[in-house]
Parts: structure tokens; sequence; C-alpha cells
């Protein structure tokens, strides 16, 4: 007689098709050890209906919540500092890249301050031109343009400062970059 199917149907989780239950129900009549397993089964499912349910030791949830936001912080923490450590290294790969492109161009100090000056001197004359060459238009703006038109582009500007605020402020407050 094979035993295994019948003691598979008595394990199984599944509900049975009625043939298989009637099957299971004749053999639990004839064969005694397959009606000994059926009855032992049937003691400890009632042992475990009876069984008090055990809850969570007391502080549990707040012990895990702790431990994670100590993990998330630890976390934040490590990555952030991985962040810095990749961004130093390669601004100091780039100050390194630099220095070697430049030493072989550089010529004693007196020519790095003369060509200092040259610049800051090219820099301080075409301010001073784009100014000389702006002034009579921005005199003259203000009666080119309507007024309606310098309100609504004051409106819109102030409408982006105030949508760039508020994305900020979610970025860095809420999303805690800064807490």
């Amino acid at each position: 007689m094979n035993h295994r199917y019948f003691e598979n149907l008595l394990l199984s989780d599944q509900p049975l098709p009625n043939d298989q239950k009637h099957s299971l129900r004749d053999h639990l009549a004839v064969c005694e050890s397959c009606a000994q397993l059926s009855y032992a089964l049937s003691q400890v499912e009632q042992e475990f209906r009876a069984a008090p349910q055990v809850g969570p030791a007391a502080g549990f949830v707040e012990r895990w919540q702790s431990r994670v936001e100590s993990q998330q912080s630890t976390l934040q923490r490590r990555q952030a500092i991985a962040m810095l450590a990749i961004n130093l290294a390669a601004a100091s790969a780039l100050l390194v890249w630099g220095i070697n492109l430049l030493l072989p161009s550089l010529g004693s100090p007196v020519d790095l301050v003369s060509q200092f000056l040259d610049g800051f001197i090219d820099a301080f004359t075409s301010i001073k031109l784009a100014f000389g060459l702006s002034a009579p238009l921005l005199r003259n703006l203000p009666n080119l343009v309507p007024l309606s038109w310098w309100i609504s582009l004051c409106s819109s500007f102030l409408g982006l400062l105030i949508v760039w605020a508020n994305m900020l402020k979610q970025y860095v407050f809420e999303q805690g970059v800064l807490s």
C-alpha cells in the first residue's frame, strides 16, 4: 500500500478535491499508521489554536526604529565622506595635471606678475567699455519698454525666485541635507 501518497494528502496545506477526500477517508479507516498520523496532526493543530499569541517585547518598535535611523545616518555620513574623498582626489588630480601643464610655460616671477597685471588691466578696461556702451541704452530703456511690461517682467522674475527658493528649501531642509 502506498502510504506516502496519503501522508502527503494529510500534510497538504491545499484544500483537497472531493475524490481525494473520499479516498483519504477510506484509507484512514483501514490503515492504522495513517490514522495515528491524522490524529496526531489534529492534536498539533488544536495545540497551535489554543496557544496564546506572543507579541513583540515591550519597546521593540522604538528600539527597531532608532536602530534603523542610526544605520541610515551612519550610511549617509559614510556616503558624504566617500563623496568628499572622491571630489578631493579628483580636484587634486586636476591640480597636479594643471600644474604639470603650466610649469613648462611659466617663466620668471617678473613675467608672471606682468601677465597678471596685463590680464587685470584688460579685464578692467573691458568692464569700463561695457558700462560705457550700455549706459545710454540703460538710460533710455525705461522709455522704450512700457510700464506694464516692466511689471510683468518683475513679477515673472519674482515668481521664479519664489519657486527657486521653495525648491531649495525642500531639497536642503526636508530631504535632510542639512539636518
